[in-house]
């Protein structure tokens, strides 16, 4: 067979196409952009009258369809009524699971059900891979994705080609088309959350959203465990996005800017913000505070405006706002285990943090951070506030609730209730009966009274 080359042409169009069906499609595409039946439920548009009568039908669910019963679209909303309501929104529902509380309309319904929920066979199996599904659709969609050199579906705007309808759509969708799709603007735009939760009082405008949502806060069940490590989750791209943060060592996305590189586009787009962007768009509603993701704010709020800690230890009285607070509280006070090893001494400690501050501060000889005031330098930015707070700020914010004393750290005061408030003394000397309430005032008492290598020996121990 010889190309004939690109031959078929619409007058006053520039672009050509080789056979007839890219042709088609793109006078699909040509209609639907300079279409003028405007849907009043959304902002869809449609070539003809006929495809927004269909549009209406299909999109929108049953609650829009009362608004069109004395309209020209009755007869068809009757139609709609018997056949896609019924299946979908009746009250009606025969089907019932023999396992769950399931029920449907349908018995095609009660068997895909059946099938991806309570079906342990799958007899489909891929021939190329492991993958084994219960549907033979499934199997269908997975080699066209994964195994598929042949990519026989084109665009007929650029020279994208894929292997699946659904993958054309979302590239017609986010490349040449200016509308949004009807998921996008109800998760976005839309004040409307119609899908509440029977848990707790989140509420979300889409049943994906809640899905979503219970998985990652009410689920106890985590079937999708991290091969490397003791990590589980209830949703698979959760592993997904943690096996390449964690224990990926190709980091093939790179920063346009800088020499930046990361495994996942969401911290290369979280990065970008952070360094190369003065746009904060996310504002706290308490106080002037901006920032750039969510979970920031969400972090701000309970640590700044919010007096509840929720969280509490299981080995004692303390309590916290944060599990990722609990999780260092657990490992600096209640872990005898210290994993990470220092490459340059025999230091070891609980955390990446503390190897980090333990480098900056013993190993290296860099101190980036100066003071304006004196000639004082620190390798941390945390260290150079607190040295301004101690020795060239006047104010002292800080009051100890027991008596007239105010200092300008809470390392200070927390130093000051166990010195002079508190009647507890955990610190006890080896070589006398000596005890205190703070190790520093142990590791004084050791080098005052006693030699410098039981201080020495203790302080290793």
């Amino acid at each position: 067979m010889h190309s004939i080359g690109k031959s078929l042409q619409l007058p006053h169009c520039e672009q050509s196409h080789a056979t007839r069906k890219p042709l088609q499609e793109h006078i699909k595409f040509k209609q639907l952009c300079g279409s003028k039946h405007q849907c009043q439920f959304c902002s869809n548009s449609c070539a003809t009258e006929a495809d927004l009568k269909n549009h209406i039908l299909s999109q929108h669910p049953y609650r829009h369809v009362q608004k069109y019963s004395q309209s020209k679209y009755a007869d068809g909303c009757k139609e709609f009524k018997q056949t896609h309501c019924h299946s979908k929104y009746s009250s009606t529902k025969k089907f019932c699971c023999t396992k769950c509380d399931y029920a449907c309309a349908t018995k095609q319904r009660l068997k895909r059900h059946c099938l991806y929920k309570h079906s342990t066979e799958k007899p489909f199996k891929c021939s190329m891979c492991d993958y084994a599904c219960a549907v033979e659709e499934d199997m269908k969609g997975h080699f066209l994705r994964r195994h598929s050199t042949e990519k026989r579906i084109q665009c007929p705007e650029c020279d994208y080609t894929c292997t699946t309808n659904m993958y054309l759509k979302n590239h017609l969708l986010s490349k040449h088309s200016t509308e949004k799709p009807v998921k996008h603007c109800l998760q976005k735009h839309s004040t409307e959350k119609l899908v509440q939760c029977s848990g707790c009082d989140y509420a979300c405008a889409t049943k994906e959203e809640l899905k979503s949502h219970f998985l990652h806060k009410h689920s106890a069940e985590k079937k999708f465990q991290c091969s490397e490590c003791n990590y589980a989750c209830a949703i698979k791209s959760q592993l997904k996005v943690h096996f390449l943060r964690r224990h990926s060592k190709e980091k093939n996305i790179q920063c346009s800017e800088c020499e930046y590189a990361c495994t996942t586009k969401v911290d290369l787009i979280q990065h970008c913000l952070r360094k190369h962007s003065a746009e904060k768009p996310i504002q706290c509603s308490e106080c002037d505070y901006a920032c750039i993701t969510k979970s920031e704010l969400r972090s701000h709020f309970l640590y700044k405006h919010s007096t509840e800690k929720p969280i509490q230890c299981t080995e004692c009285d303390y309590a916290c706002k944060s599990k990722g607070a609990l999780k260092l509280h657990f490992l600096n006070k209640h872990s005898t285990k210290k994993p990470i090893q220092c490459s340059e001494c025999e230091y070891a400690c609980t955390t990446k943090a503390k190897l980090k501050l333990h480098l900056l501060n013993k190993h290296s000889t860099e101190k980036p951070f100066k003071c304006s005031k004196c000639d004082y330098a620190c390798v941390t930015k945390s260290g150079m506030e607190a040295h301004f707070l101690r020795k060239h700020s006047a104010e002292k914010p800080l009051q100890c609730s027991e008596c007239d004393y105010a200092c300008t750290t809470k390392v200070y005061l927390k130093r000051h209730l166990l010195n002079k408030h508190s009647t507890e003394k955990p610190f006890k000397c080896a070589s006398c009966d000596y005890a205190c309430a703070t190790k520093r005032y142990l590791k004084r008492h050791h080098l005052s009274k006693h030699s410098t290598e039981k201080a020495h020996s203790m302080l290793q121990a």
